[in-house]
């Protein structure tokens, strides 16, 4: 926004205000459908929650999908609920916005139509049906007016915007393999489970094989889903119908990977139902708050305090293990060292007076050589390099450097008999088994 260079800390400073925002809204959206203390204990939910930080504040390319998703679904709602066309209209905007940024915003168009229809469906006269119809088509119209950039790309080379995700729903054509329908189905009623029950994704994006949410959190968000069944569809079975319709459909972006069912459910595909989830366990904390609360002979306003305190305290403290104990040692364990790497290349290039050429050959599941490029300060350098390319750099003459993964025999062959006058050696890396080669080719 201001023209700085472009750094982690400058992004997760971005993200984190960015954050703010999706935080206020979540606020503002729980006070609309229920009251301002859900609103409010939801918005501490999605602050402080395992789930929503590593997405949106990781640099992980999902920083602005909660941001832009909440401003889009709370005019939507205040739109359905108070009559209002400038709230439709401003959610129209946001989606499209939000369609420019990740494709997860795919499926908020069905969700924005099903939920005009669904508090419209009362019996009405032909005038008030023909103005629902006539919102739904100035909604679509706004999102395509905003949209239009990515329908310039999309019409521009279509097969390359379609084609990642037409890879992840073709079915895999091999003997006995099931029909497309039978496995999203599948998907999404193992989806069902992501927040309590077990997730998929890779050390890069989550925790696999455990629950999206710390257990307290999980606890609650049970309470408060059958406090939205039983006592929440007797009093409003519109906004119970429409939290149950938010948490299924924004499962979906992770349940349409029919190619690669083993991926689904996945925390960054479906980070949209976290909203939904943060709200119905706000509930689920504040009925049991207000339950034991009767049961403490102390000044009502005191103990709900003190009780909400040490819960939130207790949430706190979990996701604060999860993010900094067992997702940092797994990703340290998993990833390669970027910042080392940025190092030795900086470091050499130093030595040279400014003047050389570095390179990271490139290999399966290795690093990623824009995060080294990021770190090295110069983001938009292409420090990538294939093995078939290496004979070209010959002609460049000055100074040059190889990062090279220690299996790839290939890369350091074909480097030894194009330079060989030139110098490999190991790099000692911090983390055990994350050594690298330094292949130096001089002038």
């Amino acid at each position: 926004l201001f023209g700085g260079e472009l750094t982690f800390t400058g992004l997760k400073i971005a993200y984190a205000l960015a954050g703010l925002i999706s935080i206020f809204y979540l606020f503002k959206l729980g006070a609309l459908l229920f009251d301002k203390a859900t609103g409010l204990v939801a918005a501490l939910l999605l602050g402080v929650g395992f789930w929503p930080i590593l997405q949106q504040r990781a640099v992980l390319g999902y920083g602005l999908v909660l941001p832009i998703l909440l401003p889009a679904i709370y005019y939507l709602f205040k739109a359905v609920k108070r009559n209002n066309l400038t709230s439709l209209l401003l959610s129209a905007v946001f989606t499209g916005l939000g369609l420019l940024t990740n494709k997860i915003y795919l499926v908020l168009p069905l969700i924005s139509i099903l939920i005009v229809v669904l508090y419209k469906s009362k019996k009405e006269d032909d005038n008030t049906k023909i103005n629902t119809a006539l919102r739904i088509v100035l909604y679509v119209l706004f999102v395509l007016v905003v949209s239009l950039p990515l329908l310039s790309v999309i019409l521009t080379n279509p097969e390359a915007w379609f084609s990642p995700v037409l890879n992840s729903i073709r079915t895999p054509q091999s003997p006995g393999s099931q029909n497309s329908g039978l496995i999203f189905f599948k998907n999404l009623l193992l989806a069902t489970g992501i927040v309590n029950w077990s997730n998929r994704s890779s050390w890069v994006d989550g925790i696999a094989n455990r629950g999206a949410v710390d257990w307290i959190t999980a606890a609650f968000l049970l309470v408060g889903l059958s406090l939205l069944v039983f006592s929440g569809w007797k009093e409003n079975k519109k906004n119970a119908l429409s939290i149950v319709f938010l948490y299924l459909l924004f499962l979906i972006p992770s349940a349409i990977s029919i190619a690669f069912p083993q991926e689904n459910p996945s925390l960054s595909k479906a980070l949209g139902a976290v909203v939904p989830v943060a709200l119905i366990a706000a509930k689920g904390l504040l009925y049991v708050v207000d339950r034991l609360g009767s049961l403490i002979r102390i000044d009502s306003n005191y103990k709900k305090v003190f009780i909400s305190g040490l819960f939130l305290l207790l949430i706190c403290i979990g996701n604060y293990r999860l993010i900094t104990k067992e997702y940092a040692s797994q990703y340290q364990a998993s990833a390669w060292n970027a910042s080392e790497m940025a190092q030795v290349i900086k470091r050499y290039d130093t030595g040279q007076r400014g003047i050389s050429y570095a390179y990271i050959l490139g290999y399966p599941h290795w690093v990623d050589h824009r995060a080294v490029s990021i770190l090295m300060g110069r983001p938009h350098e292409n420090l990538s390099l294939n093995v078939s390319e290496i004979e070209s750099t010959i002609e460049i003459v000055i100074p040059k450097i190889f990062i090279v993964n220690p299996f790839d025999k290939e890369s350091i062959s074909t480097l030894q008999s194009t330079y060989p006058n030139g110098v490999i050696s190991t790099y000692q890396s911090v983390t055990p088994e994350k050594n690298f080669l330094i292949f130096i080719a001089g002038q």
